[in-house]
């Protein structure tokens, strides 16, 4: 949480400043090479994977920055929270509000160059961004795909990976099955679809129904593979980022 102290809180006026800053790092040469070399080599996973890492290393050092807020994965949300205008977070005005959600989208913009090749899609409102994130979860959920999952995770190979490892394997099935089931609502069935898509939840991200739907999907498969979240929770804060 922010400090209960108003006047040891980040103002709109740091916040929007901080938030260009962001843009700019995210645009420097180190990002875009390391972003550049993954488009070339990884798969979807990977680059989604390295896109996050470096939005949410960046971010970590504009928290650093802000008062009262940490440098850390809490510190980070409450920081996206701020941006893409949280009611319990910041009183900013509307002009505000609107120039934060722009940057942040030009962040991601950014991003999707220099990790997928690829221009961001079209802007989608809740509604549709409800939908996209209701078809990415009936995907997972899908008595097929879980098959899939369990026969992998029946494998002798995978009892003898860490809960990380077994985490890059089930979101790297994720994301292939994700990626056909988006096709039907208008985005290519590639890597740079699924990047898209993606991408435009972000703006998104706060709303409870595609914050909690996506969420107890995720917990329930990861449940049926047998991954244990809260060691998983653990070994996250040694690799940087989000998967």
């Amino acid at each position: 949480l922010l400090h209960p102290d108003p006047a040891l809180r980040p103002t709109a006026a740091q916040v929007l400043e901080s938030s260009r800053e962001l843009l700019q790092a995210l645009k420097a040469p180190g990002v875009t090479q390391q972003l550049n070399a993954v488009r070339d080599k990884g798969d979807c996973h990977l680059k989604w994977f390295v896109c996050n890492v470096a939005f949410n290393q960046h971010a970590a050092m504009a928290c650093h920055k802000l008062p009262g807020l940490e440098a850390d994965q809490a510190g980070v949300a409450r920081y996206t929270e701020m941006i893409l205008g949280a009611p319990d977070v910041s009183a900013m005005d509307g002009p505000t509000r609107d120039a934060l959600v722009a940057l942040h989208r030009d962040q991601w913009a950014v991003l999707l160059r220099a990790g997928f090749g690829c221009e961001p899609g079209p802007l989608v409102d809740l509604p549709r961004a409800r939908e996209l994130a209701i078809a990415l979860v009936d995907a997972i959920q899908a008595p097929q795909f879980i098959s899939e999952v369990a026969a992998l995770f029946k494998n002798e190979l995978m009892g003898k990976l860490s809960a990380w490892e077994r985490h890059q394997a089930v979101q790297r099935m994720m994301c292939s099955r994700q990626k056909e089931a988006l096709a039907p609502l208008g985005y290519e069935a590639t890597d740079a679809g699924y990047a898209r898509a993606q991408a435009a939840l972000q703006e998104h991200r706060l709303d409870a129904v595609i914050q909690g739907s996506v969420s107890h999907a995720t917990q329930w498969l990861y449940h049926k593979a047998g991954i244990d979240m809260g060691e998983l929770m653990s070994s996250v804060a040694k690799p940087d980022g989000q998967g």
